[in-house]
């Protein structure tokens, strides 16, 4: 590894950098809540859930189901495309709202800007809900309000392969 190191700081191996996504609020146990791939609002149990979601202040949709995935363009391959979201290349500049088994028939995945700032607030009917970052996950009580954005942070992906985001999309 310590070769590797040395060979990404002397720019013999190419790398991209990867934005992540950061959120903030009604978060019990999470510090700096980080996601490079996804954040996702989902329930516990039989009960559906609704979360009132704005993007810079105005309300887009009150999501009801199982809950929300708000995912990178990185994490757009993951839990996102599960739930029925686009395929999305990791350079574009975006966040995608993802709807997990929506109540509504007509919600539908939305793409916006990553410049934006996401609010959410939860309607839990009194079960439980969760905020998933990634591979953590923190309890969520009822009306409780997230704020999600651009975390000012990265992550340095090293490619030490030749093969483009396009060639592994069409491999897979």
């Amino acid at each position: 590894i310590e070769g590797l190191l040395e060979r990404l700081v002397k720019g013999e191996i190419p790398f991209q950098r990867r934005n992540m996504i950061l959120a903030e609020g009604d978060i019990n146990g999470c510090d700096r809540c980080l996601a490079l791939n996804e954040i996702t609002i989902h329930r516990h149990g039989a009960t559906m859930i609704s979360i009132e979601t704005y993007v810079n202040d105005n309300r887009i949709a009150t999501y009801h189901g199982d809950g929300l995935v708000i995912s990178t363009p990185t994490g757009s391959t993951a839990y996102s495309l599960s739930a029925g979201g686009p395929i999305v290349d990791p350079m574009c500049r975006c966040f995608i709202l993802s709807p997990l088994a929506p109540h509504n028939l007509t919600m539908r995945p939305v793409v916006v800007p990553d410049s934006v700032v996401i609010e959410l607030q939860l309607v839990s009917r009194g079960s439980e809900a969760f905020i998933s970052l990634d591979n953590r996950t923190f309890p969520l009580s009822d009306g409780a309000k997230i704020r999600i954005s651009l975390a000012e942070e990265q992550l340095i992906l090293a490619t030490s392969h030749n093969n483009t985001f396009y060639d592994t999309l069409r491999n897979k």
